[in-house]
């Protein structure tokens, strides 16, 4: 009877750890499927086009909507558009110390980008390359990133460049090396072009370049692991250039990584997508604009070009800020047609250039209910401008510009504007 008895305790015993232990074991399974889904992911988002030599439509188009995918898909963007070889810097040192506290870190950059060397480049706005020897001073290497996700030792980084574009520089080039050269990836990163190692890729003629374009759509669908996602992006843009253009990676993972995990979605049908809250970009721009048409501030019309470089209000920006420099006849021209649109010259500058005299001016808008006369006047004598001057005083006029010179026959010029406001 006792040997019945200890045998049936140590039965229930047993029975008792098993069932403890598969309840440990889901209760861990639960615990790492918790910690998969806080796990912190950042990204930096930069997108170059307002480049002087050779501007491009869509890399500002390309990174705000993966800006906006990446903050969907639970990343802290730090996006930056436009921005010089400063600027790029800081960001990519703000977005390595952000890495540095786990995680999963992405970069993402659209626009020109060059190789000297075998070693790559982005190329930032306001960059001034005429040789070669000029890119690493101008540019900013691509081993500068790297270096910050080296430093961090996050659990897996993914670098982007969709920066394989033409060359604005080829001509300063001795040597004919196109497209951007291929990385080894460190342990645990994985590094995507947006074409092969040496190849171009074509900015596109859609709102986005035709590699970020089907990277968007790849990013949204539940359940593809980041290799996945990167070789559906390779396969589409292949069939879509008629095999001109080949995505391209360079990786080292060691880990998985899904940008939508099919736990977190349920999948209704095969390669669903999330859906991404659209943001109306038009409507954004145009509260900016508001807030600004009626400055008399030079920088807020600067602000401005530089967000929005292909913006709806671009033609009026430019006008707002400085004119071109040009002669005293040309000027006064320019002068006569702005104050017949209403705007009137705020500040005006002067120069010689090879022994002309040359001027422009910054432009701001008048009141409808205010009152405005200007008066005029160029190659006048000391005696005609004396006249001018009581005369435009007597009605109240400001003298806001005044430039003396001496002509060609030895007599003594006035150049003068006037203006009643």
């Amino acid at each position: 009877m006792r040997k019945v008895l200890s045998l049936s305790f140590l039965v229930f015993i047993s029975l008792t750890f098993s069932v403890f232990a598969q309840q440990n074991r889901e209760l861990v399974q639960e615990e790492s499927k918790t910690e998969q889904k806080v796990e912190q992911k950042f990204a930096l988002v930069i997108g170059n086009s307002a480049y002087e030599s050779s501007p491009l439509k869509n890399p500002v188009n390309d990174a705000r909507a993966i800006s906006q995918t990446l903050s969907a898909l639970g990343f802290q963007v730090i996006l930056k558009e436009n921005i010089n070889q400063v600027e790029m810097k800081l960001a990519v040192r703000e977005f390595g110390g952000k890495i540095k506290n786990g995680g999963v870190g992405l970069f993402y950059f659209a626009g020109h980008g060059v190789q000297v060397k075998g070693q790559n480049y982005l190329v930032p706005i306001g960059a001034t390359i005429t040789k070669e020897e000029e890119v690493e001073y101008e540019g900013l290497d691509v081993g500068f990133v790297m270096a910050q996700m080296d430093a961090a030792k996050n659990r897996m980084n993914i670098v982007i460049l969709d920066a394989c574009r033409n060359n604005p520089f080829a001509r300063s080039y001795r040597s004919e090396s196109n497209g951007l050269a291929s990385i080894s990836a460190p342990s645990g990163t994985l590094i995507a072009y947006a074409t092969a190692p040496g190849s171009v890729a074509s900015d596109g003629d859609g709102a986005n370049g035709l590699y970020t374009q089907e990277l968007l759509f790849n990013l949204k669908t539940v359940g593809l692991n980041i290799e996945e996602v990167f070789k559906r992006v390779r396969i589409s843009v292949r069939q879509k250039t008629q095999n001109k253009q080949t995505p391209w990676e360079s990786s080292s993972l060691t880990g998985d990584f899904y940008f939508v995990n099919s736990g977190e979605v349920k999948p209704k049908t095969a390669n669903q997508q999330i859906q991404i809250p659209t943001v109306d970009s038009t409507a954004i721009e145009l509260a900016y604009w508001n807030s600004i048409k009626d400055s008399n501030d030079l920088d807020d019309y600067d602000a401005y070009l530089k967000k929005y470089p292909n913006g709806q209000f671009v033609e009026i920006a430019r006008k707002r800020t400085y004119s071109a420099f040009s002669n005293s006849d040309e000027f006064v021209k320019e002068f006569m047609g702005q104050r017949a649109n209403k705007f009137y010259p705020l500040k005006i500058q002067g120069r010689n250039s090879n022994g002309e005299s040359q001027f422009r001016a910054f432009y701001v808008p008048y009141k409808q209910s205010a009152t405005f006369d200007y008066g005029a006047f160029i190659n006048q004598t000391e005696k005609e401008f004396e006249i001018n001057d009581k005369r435009e005083k007597a009605k109240g006029a400001l003298l806001i510009f005044l430039q003396q010179f001496v002509d060609a026959k030895g007599i003594v010029r006035y150049q003068a504007i006037w203006v009643k406001d």
